[in-house]
């Protein structure tokens, strides 16, 4: 994990981000953080806001994206398919750590 990666996950939801600090702490353009909202990779803590408010956790997936289509050369949508994807591992990888954490001791 890189440390930008455990500054977004230090911040966790209590520090909130406008559009324009999310932009800026990511590197993504406001383009394209507008996107990961349109393929709902990203949800701003309050819609109803007259502007849009992100949390830390918002911070990390913003930097992961940028990375991705960036190093793999992938389009928004290709981008959101991957974070869609990453999430369902790492959901998946959690269950398993539970199951294993639940059989019996073999010692």
């Amino acid at each position: 994990m890189k440390i930008r990666d455990i500054e977004a996950l230090w911040l966790g939801e209590r520090r909130e981000f406008s559009l324009g600090e999310l932009c800026e702490l990511s590197g993504c353009t406001e383009h394209e953080i507008r996107e990961l909202i349109d393929y709902g990779v990203l949800a701003p803590l309050r819609e109803a806001a007259p502007t849009p408010v992100f949390s830390g956790l918002h911070l990390m997936i913003a930097r992961t994206a940028r990375r991705l289509g960036r190093d793999l050369e992938l389009e928004p949508h290709g981008v959101a398919l991957m974070i869609e994807l990453l999430d369902r591992i790492r959901e998946l990888e959690a269950q398993v750590r539970d199951l294993h954490a639940r059989l019996p001791d073999e010692s």
